[in-house]
């Protein structure tokens, strides 16, 4: 994001930018009420009234620490992280 914003700035001098964190269905709901006027979002999109548009592909990492049991384990599942504490 931070990336994006700066880009967005160098190509509109002046422009303000106010950065809004939710979660997804709030984002996209003020969005529908004209509230903001651009977004981004992880989750489904449920309003029939917005534009949607993928724009990015994201991948999420599971990060442990090299002592932690499921780091030994060749495969997580979602059973398996359902149960770490």
């Amino acid at each position: 994001m931070p990336l994006l914003i700066e880009r967005l700035a160098a190509r509109a001098p002046g422009i303000q930018v106010d950065v809004i964190m939710g979660n997804s269905a709030d984002i996209a709901k003020q969005a529908a009420q004209l509230s903001i006027d651009i977004s981004l979002i992880e989750g489904p999109c449920r309003q029939p009234e917005l534009t949607i548009r993928p724009w990015f592909e994201d991948e999420l990492a599971i990060i442990a620490a090299s002592n932690h049991p499921l780091a030994a384990q060749e495969k997580v599942t979602s059973d398996d992280l359902n149960a770490a504490t």
